[in-house]
């Protein structure tokens, strides 16, 4: 069901209400962003440049600072290699030890310490989870060196 706004027009003898469509507005705006023939790149109706990728399921835009297509090659791609190597080393944010090729083990150390340093957990929840961790690495052989990213794991953990 579409929801209308109701805009009244006056005429001479009556007036009459006429129904337009919530948004459509919008129907005969200009665009704002044009694409190009280029993945991750955006341009806008000024002219200029944008890089646009996708980092743990968000938008990161960039400008590149200008309206040259030539300049603009060389300024996507300095962008893509940083982009690329912030995301596959963790990202460098509040715990940059933390790696894209991370193994169950180094997660577990990692959660193990964030448990520890979190004042908010009782006593008995932080016993409970380091349990609920020996038992998995009792079902599971190998967990430690386990990659986190890998499939095989996966696989081998299902029995296929």
């Amino acid at each position: 069901m579409t929801q209308c706004n109701t805009v009244q027009k006056d005429s001479s003898k009556a007036i009459e209400a006429e129904t337009v469509p919530q948004g459509a507005e919008s129907f005969n705006r200009p665009k704002v962003w044009n694409k190009t023939g280029k993945d991750n790149l955006v341009r806008h109706k000024s002219g200029r440049y944008y890089a646009r990728v996708f980092a743990k399921g968000k938008d990161v835009w960039k400008s590149l600072k200008t309206s040259h297509y030539s300049v603009e090659q060389v300024r996507l791609a300095e962008f893509l290699k940083d982009h690329r190597q912030r995301v596959g080393n963790g990202g460098g944010g509040k715990d940059s030890s933390i790696s894209a090729k991370m193994t169950f083990g180094e997660a577990a150390e990692s959660h193990l310490r964030d448990l520890d340093n979190n004042v908010k957990i009782k006593p008995r929840t932080r016993a409970y989870y380091r349990e609920r961790l020996r038992a998995l690495e009792k079902s599971w052989p190998n967990f430690r060196c386990a990659a986190i990213r890998s499939p095989v794991v996966w696989r081998a953990r299902r029995g296929d």
